[in-house]
């Protein structure tokens, strides 16, 4: 069985609290440590996480991300977060961050879905920047929230931006065989496991739909711990060589187009 140590993951899904005392940074180092994560990719939301933010917001929760990878700066990089219910902030959000050392993606959450096309401008200067997005998705028996995409909405997305590289949130969730399915044919959507409980099989299921080289790891972190994600991909009845890739390859693939970022 393939040991974590034999590994450095690389997380692309973490949150963090608007915490300007340091000490939400010494603890996410210590359960990096713990665990063995190499890289955490994370989004500040703001206070509160509002679901539709404001400028302010924005802004708020873009800074809380600087100044986290000015502290971690071998630990931590950064998704510039956007609302696509603000598009003039977020364009310019994406101006004054985007060249920012450690901002490598761009994050999506739920204003509205990623479809719209009030967000369309955002989203086509992401792609001029080369920026991934990773957007949340979720396919809700009771129905989706208002504002929030499902994995059908961002391959809709890809297939109109072919140039752009997407990275699907929340990939195993109890409907993995839908979110699968519904990406399986846009090559530029990633999936993230990041976020719910493990379901034996779900791994499985995401690499004979997409491939080996288009799951990629993830945690949501701080609202999930290291454990469950890393326990989903070691666990998994699949090649040691495909758990690598989930955990290390993959994502450096999604971020960067390639696998052999430093």
């Amino acid at each position: 069985m393939l040991a974590l140590e034999q590994l450095s993951p690389l997380d692309v899904h973490g949150h963090i609290p608007s915490d300007r005392s340091g000490a939400f940074a010494d603890t996410l180092t210590a359960a990096m440590e713990r665990y063995g994560i190499a890289r955490l990719v994370v989004s500040g939301m703001g206070l509160g996480w509002p679901q539709r933010p404001t400028p302010a917001d924005l802004r708020t929760g873009n800074d809380d991300v600087v100044r986290l990878i000015a502290r971690l700066p071998d630990r931590v990089w950064g998704h510039l977060y956007v609302s696509l219910d603000e598009p003039e902030a977020s364009l310019q959000m994406l101006d004054e961050y985007a060249g920012v050392e450690g901002m490598v993606s761009v994050k999506i959450w739920v204003a509205r879905k990623c479809t719209d096309p009030k967000g369309e401008p955002v989203i086509a200067r992401a792609v001029e920047l080369g920026l991934p997005m990773l957007i949340h998705t979720y396919f809700r028996s009771g129905g989706n929230m208002e504002g929030e995409s499902s994995p059908a909405d961002v391959a809709e997305v890809a297939r109109r931006f072919p140039a752009g590289r997407f990275m699907a949130a929340h990939l195993i969730t109890g409907a993995y065989e839908w979110n699968c399915k519904a990406i399986r044919d846009t090559p530029n959507v990633f999936g993230d496991i990041g976020g719910n409980p493990a379901e034996a099989g779900g791994i499985e299921f995401a690499v004979r739909e997409l491939g080996e080289d288009r799951v990629v790891f993830g945690s949501d972190v701080p609202c999930r711990g290291f454990g469950n994600p890393l326990g989903k991909v070691l666990g998994a009845d699949i090649p040691d060589h495909v758990k690598a890739k989930i955990l290390t390859d993959n994502p450096r693939r999604a971020l960067f187009g390639e696998a052999t970022i430093a």
